[in-house]
């Protein structure tokens, strides 16, 4: 699956970070709730684009897109740790508030990670096909959703709360940001 070609509408920057870091970021959106989404390993916010775009219109977002370590144009990193920190750093250099971050895949696993490093600028997590197993602290999450077996198709689904055909039937979490139910 190829990347679409963003719009001229899509905001894209390389945000410098302290130790020579970068973190090449979109941002999609001009909404009164600001979430951060971070992609899957291997893939980039443009693979998500058309859907970002529509989650900004439709629920008034405006969406922090980085290109996780490693990915893109972003420093190489060699540690959990250090992209955790990075992603945190990132969000105060940005100047992101508090709030809700979503994740695909490793993104929804770096989520819950800097949700338990930093509980009072990650507030609440909503992660879509993570592995689990995050590293665990003292500080609970507010509110962690977790969407298993799902994959880029089902990314619609977690921020709409329709599920794909193929999907009908299963047990999972999906529904828009603040709104999330159960499907049957």
């Amino acid at each position: 699956m190829s990347a679409p070609s963003l719009p001229h509408t899509s905001r894209t920057r390389l945000v410098p970070l302290t130790s020579s870091r970068q973190i090449h970021m979109l941002s999609v959106g001009h909404g009164s709730t600001q979430v951060v989404f971070l992609h899957g390993v291997g893939g980039s916010p443009e693979l998500y684009y058309e859907i970002l775009e529509r989650a900004a219109q439709e629920l008034d977002l405006t969406l922090f897109c980085p290109w996780l370590p490693n990915h893109g144009q972003s420093s190489t990193m060699s540690s959990y740790a250090e992209v955790v920190s990075t992603l945190l750093e990132w969000q105060r250099a940005v100047g992101i508030p508090p709030g809700l971050w979503v994740g695909h895949s490793i993104g929804g696993f770096l989520a819950v990670g800097a949700a338990h490093v930093d509980h009072d600028s990650v507030r609440s997590v909503l992660t879509i096909g993570a592995p689990l197993g995050a590293p665990h602290t003292k500080r609970p999450i507010t509110s962690t959703y977790l969407v298993p077996r799902l994959t880029y198709l089902a990314v619609e689904a977690a921020l709409f709360g329709t599920a794909p055909s193929s999907m009908r039937g299963s047990r999972v979490i999906t529904g828009g940001c603040g709104r999330l139910k159960p499907t049957r």
